[in-house]
């Protein structure tokens, strides 16, 4: 396995520079993340290179993909005068408990409304570790309930304080956040002409609320790549379909082009982006035992995947090389989670330590402990 990285942190500002002054941005992760090449699996499963971009590795205290949607998403809260931030997710949702992490460093009061998932030892970790630092735990049995009590909450924070709560949609994903992403696909491109991996064929990446999909395609694509972005669908098709990911792509380029004329206005290269069905299995977190295979394997190599996102990704990966279609193919796996431990964060922490409308998931037959979902 070769392990490299590359020197520049952020060539958004470079290919864009007047969004250098446009874009509200606080630097919070370490980038570039770096490009690994694992040849046993590549031979494993008959990809003819296989390279993981390690966004896993993303910041010191957290990593995974939303390190680069909060670097906008905060800024612009910092910038609009926010105090608070509300956001949604699941119940053990690692956008969430991302912004809590990251929204506390930067002094902000964070309200996480989460709605039920199935229940595993990673939901339990993240709910003690969303608590842990700091957040207020709000509980909806529905995404429609979790919008109307926050809509709710925000009017009444403003209310008492004159300033309204800064608001962070489902995954982070709207077309300001997305180009934190774009900075991720310029960053591929750039570690390609420097050397550290070849240009790769395809992108394999879990979508979920589209966001990480769409900028690394609208990066790729600004960078002159033609790489092809293969996003696996996780999430319900009423989110995830290949309608909205072309809207959203095209949304945000319209945004980037309204911030710096000379940027995406002259981006001949179509966007390539395609959604993967297939591995959505029976609903959002359930278990799937392609994506539980994946896990394991990755495993093997050092890598922590989950079941959820990373899994269900890593598991098209395999399929399509097992169908004989990547034998020839340099291939981009994007490890879009979070890898730290925080075994002694939650060391004495129990289900007294959230409300109590989320004790459901702490009872002792409430779910396996077995591989991370999200």
């Amino acid at each position: 396995m070769t392990i490299l990285s590359g020197p520049s942190a952020h060539p958004l500002f470079s290919r864009c520079p007047a969004m250098r002054e446009q874009l509200p941005h606080v630097p919070l992760g370490e980038f570039p993340t770096p490009v690994e090449r694992h040849e046993a699996l590549e031979r494993a499963l008959g990809v003819g290179e296989l390279w993981v971009k390690r966004d896993d590795r993303s910041g010191e205290v957290y990593g995974g993909n939303k390190v680069r949607k909060l670097e906008i998403l905060l800024a612009d809260a910092l910038r609009s005068g926010a105090r608070e931030i509300v956001t949604f997710g699941g119940a053990g949702s690692n956008h969430a408990l991302a912004t809590a992490i990251y929204g506390q460093r930067l002094g902000f009061a964070v309200d996480l409304f989460l709605t039920p998932q199935p229940t595993s030892a990673h939901v339990r970790r993240n709910l003690l570790l969303d608590a842990a630092f700091g957040a207020r735990l709000h509980h909806s049995e529905h995404a429609a309930d979790a919008m109307r009590a926050a809509e709710a909450h925000v009017a009444e924070r403003e209310e008492v304080t004159g300033i309204a709560p800064y608001v962070i949609p489902y995954g982070g994903t709207n077309t300001l956040s997305v180009t934190g992403m774009m900075d991720a696909g310029l960053e591929l491109v750039m570690q390609a002409f420097q050397g550290e991996l070849p240009a790769p064929d395809v992108v394999y990446v879990a979508a979920g609320s589209l966001g990480t999909a769409a900028g690394i395609a609208i990066g790729l694509a600004a960078g002159e790549s033609e790489t092809e972005v293969r996003a696996v669908r996780v999430t319900s098709d009423s989110v995830a379909s290949q309608g909205a990911l072309d809207a959203l792509i095209e949304e945000t380029r319209d945004l980037i082009c309204a911030m710096d004329t000379s940027c995406s206005c002259a981006i001949e290269v179509t966007p390539r982006a395609r959604l993967i069905e297939g591995y959505y299995g029976d609903g959002y977190g359930t278990p799937l035992p392609a994506a539980e295979e994946a896990v394991a394997l990755a495993r093997g190599e050092g890598l922590t995947l989950d079941g959820t996102y990373t899994g269900r990704a890593f598991a098209a990966l395999m399929a399509d090389a097992a169908a004989g279609g990547l034998a020839d193919k340099r291939v981009v796996f994007w490890d879009t989670f979070d890898s730290h431990d925080f075994g002694a964060q939650i060391e004495g922490l129990d289900s007294s330590s959230v409300p109590p409308e989320f004790a459901r998931y702490f009872e002792p037959d409430a779910g396996p402990d077995a591989a991370p979902r999200d």
